[in-house]
This record gives C-alpha cells, sequence and structure tokens, in this order.
C-alpha cells in the first residue's frame, strides 16, 4: 500500500485516486470520471505526467462505497429533536422498537422541518398563502411553455407546504422545477413578499441544470436587481461557472 504524504497529514493512494462517475456511454465503452470530488483534483494528471502511471490505455474502476448518508443522517435528527408530532408516530414507536423503562423520551420544542419527516401526509394536505393563479399569468406573460400534466404538478407544487413531482427520463421535470421557481419568486415580487428558496439534488449537475437556465430568464428580466444568488460547492471543487453566466455579479455569487 503507498502513501502520499504532506506535512503531517497522509493519504492513501487507493483514497487520493478515488474518482465519481459523471456519465456513462454504454454504446461507446466510455466512462466520464470525475477526479475533483476529493481534495486533490488535478492528483491523476499529476502522476500522469510525472510518469508514474498511462492512462491512455484502458484502466479498472474498482467500485468502493462510502457512506456519505448516515452521519448526515443522525446529525439532522438531532437537530430536529422529538417533538410532539414524532412521540405520536406509531412508525416512530416501531422503529426505535419501544421506549426503555416504559415512558416516551423527553419532548422537545417543534421545528417547521420536522413537519416534512414526521407528519408528511398533513403537511401535503397544508396550503400555503401564495396566488397561484397569479404566479401561472405572470409566467405565461413570459412565454413559459408547459404542457398541461406540468403546470397542473407546478401548481399544485405552489399552493402545497410538501408535494412530490414524480416522473421518468424526458417528461420535464427540471423544467416543471425552473419553472416552479420562477412563478414563486414572481409572484412574491409581485405582492412585495420576501421569499428565500433552497434547492438542492444528489448531484452538483443537477443543481446546476436548473440553476444556469433560472440564471438566463432573470437575466432578461426587470427584477435581477431585487435578486440575490448563492451558488455553493464543494471544497474540492475549483471554481468552474461557464462563461455565460461568470458576467453575471449582480446575480450570482459562487462560494465554497
Amino acid at each position: 500500500m503507498i502513501r502520499l504524504s504532506a506535512g503531517k497529514s497522509q493519504r492513501t493512494m487507493h483514497d487520493a485516486t478515488s474518482v465519481s462517475v459523471a456519465g456513462l456511454d454504454r454504446s461507446a465503452g466510455l466512462i466520464a470520471i470525475d477526479a475533483g470530488a476529493y481534495r486533490r483534483p488535478t492528483l491523476l494528471d499529476d502522476l500522469e505526467q510525472a510518469g508514474a502511471v498511462d492512462l491512455s490505455r484502458n484502466v479498472t474502476l474498482d467500485p468502493r462505497h462510502v457512506d456519505f448518508f448516515t452521519s448526515k443522517l443522525v446529525a439532522a435528527l438531532r437537530g430536529l429533536g422529538n417533538p410532539p408530532t414524532a412521540a405520536s408516530n406509531q412508525l416512530v414507536r416501531r422503529a426505535i422498537g419501544g421506549f426503555r423503562w416504559g415512558r416516551p423520551p423527553r419532548q422537545t420544542a417543534h421545528f417547521p422541518a420536522a413537519d416534512f419527516v414526521w407528519d408528511a401526509a398533513a403537511t401535503h394536505l397544508a396550503h400555503c398563502v401564495r396566488d397561484v393563479s397569479l404566479a401561472r399569468q405572470l409566467l405565461e406573460g413570459e412565454g413559459a411553455q408547459l404542457n398541461s400534466s406540468q403546470w397542473i404538478a407546478l401548481e399544485r407544487a405552489l399552493a402545497r407546504r410538501l408535494h412530490l413531482i414524480w416522473g421518468p427520463p424526458g417528461t420535464g421535470k427540471s423544467q416543471t422545477l425552473r419553472a416552479t421557481l420562477r412563478g414563486a419568486m414572481l409572484e412574491a415580487l409581485k405582492r412585495g413578499r420576501p421569499l428565500r428558496i433552497l434547492l438542492s439534488a444528489f448531484t452538483w449537475n443537477a443543481i446546476d441544470n436548473v440553476l444556469y437556465e433560472l440564471l438566463d430568464d432573470l437575466a432578461m428580466s426587470r427584477e435581477a436587481d431585487a435578486v440575490e444568488i448563492y451558488r455553493l460547492r464543494s471544497m474540492s471543487a475549483l471554481p468552474d461557472l461557464p462563461p455565460a453566466h461568470i458576467h453575471i455579479d449582480t446575480l450570482l455569487v459562487d462560494k465554497i
């Protein structure tokens, strides 16, 4: 086993050369990898330039499982605590196998985020204080073109506290999500109401697929000065904003 050392820190070659699969082309037999997922995004290039490896030939990717989820889940559950909605949920009782010493754990204060975890059904039925008709009217005024099922998904997402939009590839989920975010922004700006939106996804590319076209819409609108957008990236990733969006300084701030 080879160890790379830099000062006091040491890493195995196994860890240092780890990559993420960014895309697959099964017809051509090609795999696109992302070497910037860890703290040395240029290491593979450095090794090849030094003559230590030859990546011009076929290589083998050794599958490796890294659990990034459990620690984040534990932190989230600790943050939510034990609100009344969790204590009264029979699924929670079943999951933890009853209560020790015959009494429930101490209850904590209620946070709105707990509703999404412990009472999703009721959260879905709860309506938001938002003028959905106005949002659609403003979107159509900008030329938004959605099919009937996409408009239904958009209107329900804007009207409810929690709504799931599902569909197979190619059905326009990203397009619907962009229109939903834009509709929420237009409605809030029209009514003079502050609004904060968090966009998250499993991959950075999934976020950018929604964000960049939303930036294009904002850049051409009159509301650009009223909107601030912050794009977070991994500490190990180099600045990677496309040239088309680097100039939008008033709209976008790229932060680590």
